[in-house]
């Protein structure tokens, strides 16, 4: 009686141990489990991060390449300008040098006169 009691005691000692292992590995396994999704959160958010980097980064680089395009366009838009001007200027001085010689014409006919 007293070794089945013994044997029933050390069974249940073995089966509390049994169970405190199962606990544990149980408890581990949550960890893990806990650690990793923790990892998986911080990677997503990494990744956004990055995501939100290169956004950013294209749309610097677009605010520039629109940049550049208007200063080119407004570089264009002076070339025109001073194209203009030089025609101008070009037509008044072909004006001036036909004015000119319509004077020295009309000088030349008058002495031819007298």
């Amino acid at each position: 009686m007293e070794e089945k009691r013994l044997e029933e005691v050390e069974e249940e000692k073995l089966e509390e141990i049994e169970e405190k292992r199962l606990e544990e590995g149980e408890q581990e396994r949550l960890e893990e489990m806990e650690e990793k999704r923790l990892e998986e959160v911080e990677e997503e958010k990494l990744e956004e991060i990055e995501e939100k980097r290169l956004e950013e980064g294209e749309q610097e680089r677009l605010e520039e390449m629109e940049e550049k395009r208007l200063g080119e366009v407004e570089e264009e838009k002076l070339e025109e300008i001073e194209e203009k001007r030089l025609e101008e200027g070009e037509q008044e001085r072909l004006e001036e040098m036909e004015e000119k010689r319509l004077e020295e014409v009309e000088e030349e006919k008058l002495e031819a006169h007298r």
